[in-house]
């Protein structure tokens, strides 16, 4: 399984050491990495990286921890692959634009057993993962809710649906963030996403990153902060995950075969 961080605070943090303990797990999820955040003083565009390499060895990585990566918005990934070769293209997060001109940025941790939602998305990949899908899905779900005239809270009301409505069958540990709302959720009883509570927001992780208090998260339940404050907890649905999943364990086989 993947890991990831996310983090959204009301002015910039330095996140050096979050970072540099995510990507420190490199040697265990070695097909790619990859960060996307706000920079300070820039509110217009992520800086997007990503790299077809392991993190705990990466020239790239070390070059950008020799600085201060400070930012109030981050969302990162350190991929171990499921579903989709280790190439460029499927490395996370994923990057797109919504009709209403904000930039989507998705990490997804865990596979799509039953896709049959997401799979009309397919054409819009640039690579070969299920977790690149639900990203389009997810955008069109916000697009038509905006639409049909609703407003931000109706907005992510629709997100919330959209993702309640595929997550049965489907091992889903999601951290994205759509320019207004940075949004962590899991399914997983395993519990492979915690929260942290920060001076100025949250960050959210596959696992505790250091010796705070993390905790994990609701299951089934869509969290959305903006600007370091929980703006949204949604209602907890269905679909809960287990790894007595018989799709998973068929491609868990398939995997080791």
């Amino acid at each position: 399984m993947c890991m990831m961080l996310a983090i959204d605070t009301s002015k910039p943090i330095v996140a050096n050491d979050l970072l540099g303990s995510l990507f420190s797990h490199g040697n265990d999820h070695p097909e790619g990495w990859g960060l996307s955040y706000l920079p300070a003083g820039d509110e217009t565009r992520p800086a997007t990286v990503r790299e077809a390499k392991n993190a705990a060895v990466s020239e790239r990585v070390q070059a950008i921890l020799r600085e201060p990566v400070e930012t109030a918005h981050l969302i990162a990934h350190i991929r171990k692959a499921s579903v989709g070769s280790a190439k460029l293209e499927n490395c996370h997060p994923f990057e797109k634009d919504d009709h209403e001109g904000r930039t989507w940025v998705l990490a997804h941790n865990g596979t799509m057993f039953e896709p049959g939602a997401t799979q009309p998305y397919y054409a819009q990949r640039k690579g070969t993962t299920d977790s690149e899908a639900i990203l389009p899905y997810l955008v069109e779900a916000s697009d038509m809710a905006v639409a049909q005239g609703a407003d931000e809270a109706g907005r992510i009301e629709a997100i919330d649906r959209a993702i309640q409505a595929i997550a049965p069958g489907n091992k889903l540990n999601l951290a994205f963030g759509d320019g207004t709302h940075t949004y962590a959720y899991t399914n997983d009883v395993n519990k492979t996403l915690w929260r942290l509570r920060l001076d100025d927001g949250w960050a959210f992780a596959t696992a505790p990153l250091d010796g705070r208090a993390w905790e994990p998260m609701q299951l089934c339940q869509l969290q959305a902060v903006s600007d370091g404050e929980m703006d949204y907890e949604g209602t907890p649905g269905t679909g809960t995950f287990t790894s007595d999943n018989v799709e998973y364990l068929r491609m868990l086989e398939l995997l080791s075969a």
